[in-house]
């Protein structure tokens, strides 16, 4: 009988701790979800002269995609306790070599110990593209089987830290057509970098300290309409935000920086029902998009031809065959639309060449014609 009670005492023991696995989700002290670990233990919530704690080496900060390693800590006055925990966070992943992932559950991710000590070692990796604040909660617990424990809880609000905005070193400030480091006044201008823009901000762009027209912005490419200036060679360029502005870099301003505009390799045109020119099958649906025919009107788009630029003084090649050159207007901001109409030619891929007062303008592109 004596060797009975021994092994019933030491299988209670066993079972009255589980691993992290064994923890369900909502046990660290998160809103709405009840006292910590009370499912399985009698416990008394964050009495005096006990404590759990996150220490974060970056503070209540954190950066997009960069990890951090935690150190929990649990202190309570009762020596002889075992000791565990559950930790949720809003985003992110978790992982520790003394540790177990739980559960992914109303948003939150979870880990859980899987041995009692009284301190312990996580990493988490926000996403890469978080950016607003996130929530850290966590329970630590000490106890002596199922009977009598603490449990202790504590709350964290980690805020993204602000970086400002950056241009990449190599050819930062091209025009958008031509990937070329030549700018003019109407031409469509790319920026390139990092934290160009962040949520519910509205980046500005000034070149030669002129205020440049925003057409689209992301965290990574800035698009504007290059304003009015006589000022011709070397000017800069700066990208500005709340968070700060970049350096001055520096691009070219010349007379003209007209160009054809591209698209995946081809010229951007439309059919004159406003479907695009595409290659044969690029589309599903043919009133999407579908090749130009031969002796077809369509619209081919140009940026920053100038604004008095009459039609005598463009001339349009398709294979170094003429075409009949109609209309130029503008189409949106820095693009214009040159209607023309397409000789007699052979089915193909086959190069545009657009003049201006007889000089070619980039870049080299084609048009399907089947």
């Amino acid at each position: 009988m004596r060797f009975v009670l021994v092994l019933a005492v030491l299988t209670t023991a066993a079972f009255a701790y589980p691993s992290g696995s064994r923890i369900p989700a909502g046990n660290a002290g998160e809103p709405g979800t009840g006292t910590p670990c009370a499912g399985c233990h009698s416990v008394t919530l964050n009495p005096a002269n006990g404590s759990v704690a996150l220490e974060l080496p970056s503070g209540l900060t954190y950066e997009a995609g960069a990890t951090q390693t935690w150190t929990l800590r649990i202190s309570d006055p009762n020596s002889s306790r075992r000791y565990g925990y559950q930790l949720a966070v809003t985003a992110g992943t978790l992982s520790s070599a003394n540790g177990v992932k739980v559960d992914s559950n109303n948003g939150r991710v979870y880990m859980s110990q899987t041995a009692s000590a009284t301190s312990y070692t996580i990493q988490w990796m926000p996403p890469a593209d978080a950016s607003g604040p996130l929530e850290v909660y966590v329970a630590g617990l000490a106890a002596s089987g199922t009977r009598s424990g603490s449990a202790y809880t504590a709350a964290y609000m980690l805020t993204a830290t602000t970086q400002g905005p950056t241009l990449r070193p190599e050819s930062p400030v091209v025009s958008l057509a031509t990937g070329a480091a030549e700018i003019s006044a109407g031409a469509l201008v790319a920026l390139y970098g990092e934290n160009l823009k962040a949520d519910g901000e509205t980046p500005a762009v000034r070149i030669n300290g002129l205020e440049a027209q925003l057409i689209s912005a992301t965290s990574k490419r800035i698009v504007v309409l290059a304003p009015a200036d006589d000022t011709r060679g070397t000017v800069g360029v700066v990208v500005s935000t709340p968070r700060g502005e970049t350096p001055a870099v520096e691009v070219t301003q010349v007379d003209s920086a007209a160009a054809l505009m591209p698209r995946n390799g081809i010229v951007l045109a439309r059919h004159l029902d406003g479907s695009l020119v595409t290659q044969p099958g690029e589309l599903e649906d043919p009133w999407l998009g579908s090749p130009a025919k031969s002796g077809e009107t369509v619209v081919v788009a140009l940026t920053a031809v100038p604004a008095d630029a009459e039609l005598a003084r463009i001339q349009v090649f398709v294979a170094d065959l003429p075409c009949v050159v109609e209309a130029l207007e503008e189409w949106s901001a820095g693009i214009q639309r040159l209607r023309i109409v397409l000789p007699e030619l052979e089915a193909g891929d086959l190069a545009v060449r657009v003049m201006l007062d007889e000089k070619a303008l980039p870049k080299e592109l084609v048009i399907p014609v089947r």
